[in-house]
């Protein structure tokens, strides 16, 4: 699947939700740490930060920005893995290509947490040895074709709904990219199954239908907050929505 047919399913799946939702007001209570969503392709091996002092809108943004920074290895891990497996050249250098783009994701982001107060704090990573097409393909089909890819449609979601124009202006150009990301992973979930066997195949399907359940899952239980509307994060039951609607058109993508 092209970037281009991605968007255009993006675009179908948010006139759909946006047309049909109903705005909740937000509650004047800060919530727990809510998961950040659209905050690129996280890496084998990261290891778990300290958030406790990131709060409000800096804070998730400060988060987002720690995770798109993470990554720039994720993309590049990815990139060696696929030059041993392998992979076609021109997978290697998209993989390379949105390495770079993450990096300058993480200087967007980073730079509207500090401008609200908030540092994003340095990714720790112990990236794994080169691992087998099978482990590749199963991090690929959970962390690509379902994670990093809602986060794209969320995005999307974003760079139209955010009240403030920084945050639309930013999540412009890393929806954006991140759509280009997901459908890499599609891609690469389409080639690396037509080489796994029957039994390989099954294992990996099963891996992105359970991550495909733990996005509906997360939708479900995700709060709202009263700093949503500034940086476009859907309500609850929107984001339901998209969960739902992103499973229904990416199911057999």
């Amino acid at each position: 699947m092209s970037p281009d047919q991605l968007r255009q399913i993006f675009r179908r799946i948010l006139s759909r939700v946006s047309a049909d939702a109903l705005p909740i007001a937000p509650p004047s209570e800060e919530p727990g740490e809510l998961p950040t969503l659209c905050d690129g392709r996280h890496p084998a091996g990261i290891m778990r930060a300290d958030f406790s002092e990131l709060h409000g809108a800096g804070g998730y943004l400060a988060r987002m920005a720690h995770f798109e920074a993470a990554s720039v290895s994720a993309f590049t891990h990815l990139a060696e893995e696929l030059d041993d497996l392998q992979a076609p050249l021109e997978y290697v250098e998209r993989a390379k290509k949105a390495a770079r783009e993450e990096v300058v994701h993480a200087h967007a982001v980073s730079a509207l947490a500090r401008k609200r107060g908030a540092v994003a704090p340095s990714p720790r990573l112990k990236p794994p040895p080169l691992r087998t097409l099978e482990e590749v393909a199963t991090e690929n089909a959970a962390e690509g074709c379902v994670r990093e890819a809602f986060g794209a449609l969320v995005g999307l979601y974003q760079s139209v709904h955010a009240t403030a124009p920084d945050v639309r202006a930013t999540m412009q150009l890393v929806a954006d990219d991140e759509v280009s990301h997901a459908a890499l992973s599609l891609e690469l979930h389409h080639h690396f199954t037509s080489r796994l066997d029957g039994e390989a195949r099954l294992r990996v399907e099963a891996t992105r239908d359970r991550a495909m359940g733990e996005i509906l899952r997360q939708a479900f239980a995700f709060e709202d907050a009263p700093w949503r509307d500034e940086l476009g994060l859907p309500n609850a039951d929107v984001l339901f929505d998209l969960a739902r609607e992103f499973k229904l058109a990416l199911a057999d993508a």
